[in-house]
């Protein structure tokens, strides 16, 4: 089972690493999701600058793909560092990772597929 949060609520996909489906909505398969950084939450919350109107962007026009994994949820409190663990599960699911870190995350996860502001101006 895979936990996920998405659009206020959490819910639970099935099999190994599973496909989501969403109350009302049609099961979205892990290589169509797209999957958010903390970085790219916090631009949503904060709504301050340049960074924030791209992913307000990139997150609307992935609305019926997004996902938020209860791992970046986490990585937003104090003192805890997720990348990794939000890098190998993208990567498991063979999705596509939105972030403002391309570099870190082209570093250490040379095939996951990224949305980032150099990819997606």
């Amino acid at each position: 089972m895979v936990d996920w949060y998405n659009r206020g609520e959490y819910y639970r996909g099935e099999g190994r690493i599973g496909t989501l489906t969403v109350k009302g909505q049609a099961t979205i398969p892990p290589r169509e999701m797209i999957v958010l950084d903390s970085n790219v939450v916090i631009d949503l919350v904060a709504r301050d600058g340049a960074c924030s109107r791209w992913s307000e962007k990139i997150v609307a026009e992935a609305e019926h793909r997004r996902v938020c994994s209860p791992i970046v949820l986490a990585e937003m409190a104090p003192h805890f560092v997720a990348d990794v663990t939000i890098g190998a599960h993208a990567s498991a699911l063979g999705a596509t990772l939105v972030t403002r870190d391309r570099q870190w995350f082209a570093t250490y996860f040379a095939d996951l597929s990224l949305i980032t502001p150099e990819t997606h101006p």
